[in-house]
């Protein structure tokens, strides 16, 4: 059965379109690769590690803040159900 379909007439025009699509691939890859400016790659792969470096700096400064606060929203939080609880006692 494999057989009778891989022998079919129009097999043939199959393989031989797919062949000339590697073909055209590999030419689009290679011009590609050819046009391709290093020198700007190199300088936008420095940008990104440079921006990741600032990122990280900047997730430090964060972190400390965002502790603070939560802390202070604690405190408020408590300060306002103390003041709630003590009127109801009144």
């Amino acid at each position: 059965m494999v057989l009778v379909d891989y022998s079919r007439e129009w097999k043939k025009y199959q393989r031989d379109f797919v062949r000339l699509q590697i073909q055209k691939t590999t030419g689009d890859l290679q011009q590609v690769n050819q046009s391709l400016d290093r020198t700007k790659l190199t300088q936008l792969d420095e940008q990104l590690k440079q921006s990741g470096a600032q990122q990280q700096q900047n997730e430090a400064q964060i972190e400390p803040k965002t502790k603070k606060r939560s802390t202070i929203s604690t405190r408020k939080l408590y300060a306002v159900t103390s003041e709630a609880v003590m009127l109801q006692l009144r």
